[in-house]
């Protein structure tokens, strides 16, 4: 089976916008990666929500000239704490794909390092079309969360929803985020509908003892499965 690439998805279909959320930014690797995909597709526009650290990051890097001009860069500051969802959304008057994963929008996050991702479709996730739609729309309108895009996020939504509304809906994939609720309690409570965790596997390069015991806690688990890298580097 041949590894997914959200790059073969960008240059499968004639989409008309694009939007990326992402903690870490390196916009030399969009520039040089993903943005010529964009270009060759004819993309109209671009929108990439990144953590304001990760930008301040981002503009500091030789390479960088089309921010501004070809795409936009929207920094996000969140109160207590860091943005860190990363999804890609494609669309097109016909077509509307989600990309939900680890990966950060950087070499390492889309190239070397080992990653994590769930490529949505309404046909098959209308659910997670609204839960991406709802994501959005808190994005844009949750007072702790800082930036300068409302209106784009708001419009997204609407795109995403007419999507779902015309796809399958059964529940059964589902996508969720912590701008309400926290995903602690969001995952307690599938749990509950599904009949109970049996068992908990985790991947995760950082993680600890805490948030663990929480977790198994909150399942009605006395243990769980951990597998992390060795090294404490991660982009």
């Amino acid at each position: 089976m041949e590894a997914f690439s959200p790059l073969d998805l960008i240059h499968s279909y004639p989409w008309s916008q694009s939007f990326f959320t992402t903690y870490a930014l390196s916009l030399s690797f969009f520039e040089a990666v993903v943005l010529d995909a964009l270009v060759r597709k004819n993309v109209e526009r671009t929108l990439i929500l990144a953590d304001i650290d990760g930008v301040r990051a981002a503009v500091a890097e030789y390479g960088s000239r089309c921010a501004g001009r070809v795409y936009e860069v929207e920094p996000v500051a969140v109160e207590h704490g860091c943005f860190h969802a990363k999804l890609m959304a494609l669309i097109s008057a016909t077509e509307a794909h989600l990309v939900v994963g680890s990966g950060n929008l950087t070499f390492g996050g889309w190239g070397s390092n080992l990653e994590c991702v769930e490529h949505l479709h309404p046909g098959v996730a209308g659910d997670a079309f609204d839960d991406a739609a709802d994501f959005l729309e808190s994005l844009a309108s949750a007072p702790w969360i800082k930036h300068r895009v409302e209106k784009p996020c708001e419009a997204l939504a609407g795109e995403l929803r007419r999507f779902a509304s015309i796809g399958v809906r059964n529940g059964n994939i589902r996508l969720v985020h912590g701008l309400e609720r926290s995903i602690l309690d969001q995952m307690a409570e599938f749990s509950t509908d599904l009949g109970g965790a049996e068992q908990l596997t985790l991947a995760a390069p950082f993680h600890d003892g805490v948030a663990l015991d929480r977790l198994c806690s909150q399942l009605g688990l006395d243990h769980a499965y951990v597998h992390s890298h060795r090294s404490e580097e991660h982009t």
